[in-house]
């Protein structure tokens, strides 16, 4: 797609220099995810052509049909509106509209797309038929005291952390590290991971160009890595994107200082964090549950039953 003189690509990346968009509608970060996959963005603009809305997605093709889904290592997507626009239901209910005829045009037989927590977006899609998934995360909104998170903690949580014959050194490894490691971690459950190295690896380049991701890790006194997180943040939130874990011996308690680094990392930078998890235990320290909607349309229910059943394992975002 072409805008004027720019390629859409072009024109998104200007707005993403002049705008503040959440780091996981970033252009860089679209790129960086999408790296061998077919990637645009739509736009929604106003009477001056002034561009009030943007919708970057990844597009497939899967019997003989396009489809457009979530890119691995892309928690949230869906679509960003420029301040200003958001004032009313019936504004996003024009842009959910102007989003439907461009997908219209390029003939798309399936779209599935995970909003932000807080997104007014999908009640804007679903008054014009798109169907909506409740899913949810879990969050610390708040890291700023961090007695009052670890007493958040269930008993058993502090008690394994605070246990005094563990002796754990706090640090990080390098992204190839990480990667294999997580590699044994899953490898030990009999599963493969879900993204490739390629992938990981230009993530952590960019992001840590940008000052907007670390590694935590927990090892042990022979310096053998326990557990390890890697967590990317922007001005607004800080997220957990990856985990693992020695399984060997899960009971060792470094989950529970892996977690408790990671809110301690989150609180350093003044934010909240995400854990990009479903997993209810995670209320065991203090998260609360937040909810987030996949917004799904389809044109046929074999269509449906396909890609379900053969794609929602890898556009589902995977967590351990």
């Amino acid at each position: 797609m072409e805008t004027g003189t720019m390629t859409s690509k072009e024109e998104y990346k200007q707005l993403c220099e002049t705008h503040e968009l959440p780091l996981f509608l970033q252009d860089w970060w679209v790129h960086s995810v999408s790296a061998g996959l077919n990637w645009d963005v739509l736009f929604a603009r106003d009477s001056e052509n002034n561009i009030c809305a943007v919708m970057p997605y990844v597009q497939d093709r899967r019997w003989w049909r396009n489809f457009i889904h979530m890119p691995t290592l892309c928690p949230y997507g869906g679509v960003w509106v420029r301040e200003g626009w958001m004032d009313s239901f019936g504004a996003t209910t024009a842009v959910a509209r102007e989003m439907h005829a461009q997908m219209e045009k390029m003939n798309i037989a399936f779209y599935l797309q995970r909003f932000f927590p807080d997104s007014h977006m999908p009640q804007a899609f679903e008054s014009i038929g798109y169907k909506r998934i409740e899913r949810n995360t879990y969050v610390i909104e708040d890291t700023s005291n961090l007695q009052r998170v670890l007493d958040g903690f269930s008993k058993n949580k502090r008690k394994k952390l605070e246990k005094k014959t563990l002796t754990y050194k706090v640090g990080t490894m390098t992204a190839e590290e990480f990667y294999q490691f997580h590699v044994m971690c899953n490898g030990e459950k009999g599963k493969e991971l879900w993204y490739t190295r390629e992938t990981f690896l230009v993530l952590y380049e960019k992001s840590q160009a940008r000052n907007q991701s670390a590694i935590i890790c927990i090892r042990n006194e022979h310096d053998e890595p326990l557990a390890a997180a890697f967590v990317v943040w922007d001005k607004m939130m800080s997220y957990e994107l990856l985990n693992c874990y020695e399984h060997e011996d899960s009971d060792n308690g470094a989950r529970e200082k892996l977690t408790f680094e990671v809110i301690r990392f989150a609180n350093s930078l003044g934010l909240g964090i995400d854990f990009v998890s479903h997993r209810s235990y995670l209320r065991h320290y203090g998260a609360v549950k937040k909810p987030f909607v996949l917004v799904r349309r389809s044109r046929s229910a074999l269509i449906s039953l396909l890609f379900l059943n053969r794609r929602i394992r890898s556009i589902h975002y995977k967590k351990l």
